[in-house]
């Protein structure tokens, strides 16, 4: 794999990457990988559309699949990927491409990452939260049924029953009470004293 620096744009300069690869199809023309260096030393990928079903990573078409872009720059410049490793981005940058920024990890360890960093999403910050912080609380307190609650706020039966047994916003509700030990083990099955 080499650089080779293609034009100059408003002051970003964008390079492309040169790579031994000929498709299977003789009509097919791979299109040429190109990128832009930010200010962390990141490589832009500019060439190649981020997909929304693979994390808005770039994608590209190799060896008749599609692939994470990061992931066939990994494989260009390392050589072969377990199945089971993940390649993760040091920078935490999506889009970037730099090989000396990429790492192989497990699933686990990408998780990790994941939250070390902060990236995860839980409570209302998650884009599929269905209530609020607020209307957790009140679905707590609540003395009303499952099915009037999971028809007044719009969700399933599950969920009322989900957040009422602490099985989710665990963290909420044990912030707003501390001391609301109703559903530990010991006080749903209490011992029998002889």
């Amino acid at each position: 794999m080499t650089r080779k620096e293609e034009s100059q744009d408003l002051g970003q300069r964008e390079y492309s990457i040169e790579e031994n690869y000929e498709s299977p199809n003789p009509r097919a023309r791979p299109k040429t990988i190109k990128y832009r260096i930010d200010d962390n030393g990141c490589w832009i990928c500019t060439s190649h559309a981020k997909s929304r079903h693979r994390g808005n990573y770039p994608v590209i078409r190799r060896f008749d699949k599609y692939m994470r872009m990061s992931r066939y720059i990994y494989w260009l410049n390392y050589g072969e990927i377990d199945e089971d490793k993940y390649v993760m981005h040091l920078c935490d940058e999506p889009e970037c491409i730099n090989p000396s920024h990429l790492k192989l990890g497990t699933p686990k360890e990408n998780s990790q990452d994941m939250v070390l960093k902060g990236r995860n999403k839980t409570g209302e910050d998650h884009p599929d939260a269905k209530v609020s912080k607020n209307d957790v609380i009140a679905i707590y307190q609540s003395e009303e049924s499952c099915i009037k609650l999971a028809k007044d706020f719009g969700v399933s039966k599950k969920t009322i029953l989900n957040i009422r047994h602490k099985r989710t916003w665990r963290k909420v509700l044990n912030e707003a009470f501390p001391d609301d030990f109703r559903w530990k083990r010991e006080n749903r099955f209490p011992k029998e004293v002889d």
